[in-house]
């Protein structure tokens, strides 16, 4: 199975921080600090093959939770799903 795509919105921006990742979208506007640790970075919204690399690499139980949470960030707007 092929997993999807997660792309930053064109109204959004992700910044890494010391303790992971920090949203922003001007539509609103609207902050999320999420605390990913070194697990995704922002290269990860930048670029397919990173974010196809990262998800290969996780343990399954890893890549659900993460999954969840990329699916959390299209619900609140941050991303879209491919």
């Amino acid at each position: 199975m092929n997993d999807p795509a997660f792309v930053l919105r064109p109204t959004s921006q992700v910044r890494q921080e010391q303790f992971g990742l920090l949203f922003y979208s001007s539509l609103g506007p609207k902050l999320l600090f999420a605390e990913t640790g070194s697990v995704l970075t922002c290269r990860f919204f930048q670029e397919d093959s990173v974010q196809k690399k990262v998800l290969a690499s996780l343990p399954e139980a890893q890549k659900k939770i993460i999954l969840t949470f990329l699916r959390q960030l299209v619900q609140k707007g941050f991303v879209y799903e491919q």
